[in-house]
């Protein structure tokens, strides 16, 4: 890369870190591109030239959001202990980094403020949907959980339950709990699955 490339993607890694800042502790309304360029020692002018719009900041750490899952999937499916241990492994990893990613924390306060973002933002939880009905359908397979269960409310059950034990442990501590509520949220849903 040229050092012009360099100090590019440095800029850009810069205005998406501080926008995480902003956007976690005033949402995407609150959140001011004044106020992101000042902290950066910015124009407007030169972070309109990365990002052309507020929303494409927040777009940019929504798609980082929902980019930075697929590596930790592979892990828990390569891990070999079961798909059950996999999913738990897996939602424990992400419980730490909603409580420890600031650019975590942003994009899901961004995808609960998607209403009033003017850029179009993916859908939430589909992807969460369907990577816990496959590790649901694995388990089904080789008998770790009841192969009656109707899988599809099973992972939208659990998928559901896990956002609130998100939102909760948010709300009470910063997320500070959240990955003893998940472990504690497998150990229950578990107990009606076998």
């Amino acid at each position: 890369m040229s050092r012009r490339s360099d100090q590019r993607a440095a800029t850009r890694a810069g205005i998406l870190q501080v926008a995480a800042e902003e956007f976690e502790a005033h949402g995407y309304v609150g959140a001011s591109l004044a106020d992101i360029a000042e902290r950066l020692g910015l124009t407007k002018g030169a972070l309109y030239f990365h990002y052309p719009s507020k929303g494409d900041i927040a777009r940019a750490i929504v798609a980082n959001y929902f980019n930075s899952w697929e590596p930790l999937v592979t892990t828990a499916e390569a891990r070999g202990n079961g798909p059950l241990e996999g999913i738990r492994w897996l939602t424990g990893e992400v419980a730490v980094a909603y409580r420890d990613d600031i650019h975590i924390r942003a994009a899901v306060r961004l995808v609960r403020d998607r209403a009033a973002i003017d850029v179009e933002m993916p859908t939430p939880f589909v992807d969460w949907i369907k990577t816990s009905r496959y590790f649901l359908e694995k388990a089904a397979e080789v008998g770790e959980i009841r192969s009656d269960l109707d899988l599809d409310r099973v992972t939208l059950i659990s998928v559901a339950a896990w956002f609130g034990v998100q939102q909760v442990s948010q709300d009470l501590d910063s997320r500070e709990s959240l990955q003893s509520f998940t472990e504690s949220l497998w150990d229950l849903l578990l107990d009606g699955m076998k």
